[in-house]
């Protein structure tokens, strides 16, 4: 058998829509392809950065929508072309981390697959990279599924949360439940009793425990990827073969199709300074305010009597803004945003609204 670490392959998914931080985020650039942080690289540059901490290139892999293939590979030239596995439709995640699995077992029968999201903010590298190298070696020992699990700090009604269970080792537990994003009165209660983690959507786990939960708790997409095996293995008609099986798939997500119905899911807790920057109130989390709470980006903005708000306007643009209390304000030649922070979940309700005038 091979070593752990030449096992190992992540999977980086980069096929989303980032419709949340519209008007930055576009359906032709979505948030993942962004320097939104201004450090000069796009988040998925990042993403990959990161994973080079425990694999080489050769080991990593990145699924995306096949509209951002050609991006993909002139974000990340170091990936080979065949790594870089196109979606033909959106179809959730369990039928992308499907994919992948499939095709990274053509490649290496005895993998070890970590899923990461591309468009994560990690402030603690080490960490992250310590936590994915420990669950390896936990998955690579059991048929467990493994997640990654953040301590939260504030009531958040953004994440999904995890409640935690039976202590098996130091800071790895066996998951009692996955919950959904709660109301505010919820997630207080959970952050209140210590036995709650967010969900950060990070996935360890042996290619072959994969598939055998598939079997058990997502069977229509399990034979429907079976049926194709044997034409990942041989390359023949690859990448066509895909069509039909993603044609077939239902719109689910893992969590749904696997983790939440499975009894053999762990949770590492671990504190890796994470954020899904999944919205503009994320980035207002993470980002430095001045005296009156803002946040502002490109430093073009004279703003008079407003508090708690972050503001990102096209580079060059002046704007004056008064009276606001915890409002986003968003502008590039896309169009404008102006939706308070608390309600931001509504957006892409919102953006769905506008683009049917259209």
């Amino acid at each position: 058998m091979k070593s752990l670490q030449s096992r190992i392959h992540i999977c980086i998914m980069a096929g989303g829509a980032g419709t949340r931080f519209w008007p930055m985020s576009t359906e032709a650039l979505p948030k993942q392809f962004i320097d939104i942080l201004g450090e000069g690289r796009s988040l998925l540059r990042a993403t990959f950065e990161r994973a080079q901490q425990l694999v080489p290139a050769s080991q990593i892999w990145v699924v995306t929508h096949k509209k951002y293939s050609d991006i993909v590979q002139g974000d990340l030239p170091e990936i080979e072309d065949s790594h870089i596995l196109s979606e033909p439709q959106r179809k959730n995640t369990a039928p992308a981390i499907a994919f992948a699995a499939y095709v990274i077992e053509a490649a290496d029968p005895e993998a070890i697959m970590i899923v990461l999201s591309s468009d994560h903010l990690i402030q603690k590298e080490d960490a992250l990279t310590q936590a994915l190298q420990t669950a390896a070696e936990f998955a690579d020992n059991t048929e467990g599924l493994f997640t990654l699990g953040i301590q939260p700090d504030t009531p958040h009604t953004g994440y999904g949360y995890i409640d935690k269970g039976q202590k098996i080792a130091e800071s790895v537990f066996k998951v009692s439940r996955f919950v959904e994003k709660p109301d505010s009165n919820t997630a207080k209660e959970y952050i209140q009793s210590g036995r709650y983690l967010w969900n950060a959507g990070v996935f360890i786990w042996k290619i072959s425990a994969l598939k055998k939960a598939l079997m058990l708790y997502a069977n229509e997409l399990f034979l429907t990827f079976e049926a194709a095996a044997q034409r990942i293995v041989d390359k023949s008609q690859f990448p066509e073969w895909v069509i039909p099986v993603f044609d077939a798939c239902e719109n689910i997500s893992i969590d749904y199709a696997v983790l939440e119905a499975a009894d053999n899911v762990y949770t590492i807790e671990a504190d890796i300074g994470w954020s899904d920057l999944g919205t503009w109130g994320a980035l207002y989390d993470y980002s430095e305010k001045n005296v009156q709470g803002n946040v502002i980006f490109n430093r073009t903005v004279v703003q008079s009597d407003c508090t708690n708000c972050i503001v990102h306007l096209t580079k060059g643009k002046n704007a004056i803004i008064r009276g606001l209390d915890g409002f986003v304000v968003a502008e590039t030649p896309e169009g404008l945003l102006i939706y308070p922070l608390d309600q931001e979940q509504d957006i892409k309700k919102s953006l769905d609204e506008l683009r049917n005038l259209k």
